[in-house]
C-alpha cells in the first residue's frame, strides 16, 4: 500500500503581489457599497419626503378626492415619481445598512428589515401604481362622472385598500426597529437611531391630532432626513463608523 503526500507548496507560497490585488479589490469593493449605501440613506428619504408633500390631499371619499387630483394634477405624478424613487432608493439603502450594523442590533436590523421590504413593495410601490391611475383619471378628457365611480371602486376595494393599510403599518413599524438597531450597535451617533424613531413616533403622534397634514408631515420627514442623513453621510466620510 502507497501514502500519497500532498504538496502544500502551493498554499504557502502564493505570489504576494496577487494577495495584495486581491486584498485590494475586496477593499474597492467594500468602500464601493459602503459609498452606495450612505447615498441612498441620504437621498430615499429626501425623495420621500417630497413625495409625501407633495401628494394631492383628498378626503376619504372619491368626489374630493376627484376635486383635490384635478386641482394638483402635476403635483401628484411628481409625488408619484418621487416615491417611485424613495422606494428604489430605500431597498439597497436599508440592505446596507443592516449590514453596517454591528452584533448587538443586527437581529433587530433583520427583522426591522423584513418589515421594511414587505412595506415598501406592498404599501409604497403599489401606492404609485394607485396614484397614475389617479392622474389619468383626472385628465380634462376624461368624463368627471366615469373618473369618480373608478376613483370610488379603487377606494372602496378591500382587496387594494387592506394590503396598501397593511403594508404601511408594517413599513412603520420596520423602519422604528431599524432605529432601535442603530442604537443597539453602537456604530453610529446615538442621536441618529433617536432621530429615526422620533420620526416614527410623531408620525403617529402628530397625525392623529387635529393639525394640518403639512406641519405633522414636516416634522416627521424632517427627522427621518436627519437620523438617515446623518448615518448615511457617516458611512460616506469613515470607514468605520464609530458611536458616541
Amino acid at each position: 500500500m502507497s501514502i500519497q503526500v500532498t504538496n502544500n507548496d502551493d498554499a504557502t507560497s502564493a505570489d504576494p503581489s496577487s494577495l495584495r490585488r486581491e486584498d485590494t479589490q475586496a477593499a474597492t469593493t467594500a468602500a464601493f457599497r459602503r459609498k452606495a449605501t450612505a447615498v441612498c440613506l441620504v437621498l430615499a428619504p429626501i425623495a420621500f419626503a417630497a413625495a409625501e408633500l407633495l401628494a394631492p390631499e383628498g378626503g376619504n371619499d372619491a368626489s374630493t378626492t376627484y376635486a383635490a387630483w384635478s386641482a394638483q394634477r402635476s403635483a401628484g405624478l411628481v409625488s408619484a415619481f418621487a416615491g417611485l424613487v424613495a422606494t428604489m432608493l430605500f431597498l439597497p439603502g436599508f440592505f446596507g445598512l443592516v449590514g453596517a450594523i454591528a452584533a448587538r442590533g443586527r437581529r433587530v436590523a433583520h427583522i426591522g428589515l423584513g418589515a421594511v421590504v414587505y412595506g415598501l413593495v406592498t404599501a409604497h410601490a403599489a401606492l404609485v401604481g394607485v396614484n397614475l391611475v389617479f392622474y389619468s383619471a383626472t385628465a380634462p378628457s376624461v368624463d368627471r362622472a366615469a373618473a369618480v365611480q373608478v376613483l370610488d371602486a379603487l377606494m372602496n376595494n378591500v382587496a387594494i385598500g387592506a394590503p396598501l393599510l397593511l403594508g404601511h403599518y408594517v413599513f412603520t413599524i420596520g423602519v422604528l426597529l431599524l432605529g432601535v438597531a442603530v442604537l443597539r450597535s453602537h456604530r453610529f451617533p446615538r442621536w441618529t437611531g433617536w432621530g429615526v424613531i422620533a420620526a416614527v413616533l410623531s408620525d403617529v403622534v402628530l397625525g392623529s391630532l387635529p393639525l394640518d397634514r403639512l406641519i405633522s408631515d414636516a416634522v416627521s420627514e424632517g427627522l427621518l432626513i436627519a437620523g438617515f442623513g446623518a448615518i448615511g453621510w457617516r458611512l460616506l466620510t469613515s470607514a468605520k463608523p464609530k458611536g458616541r
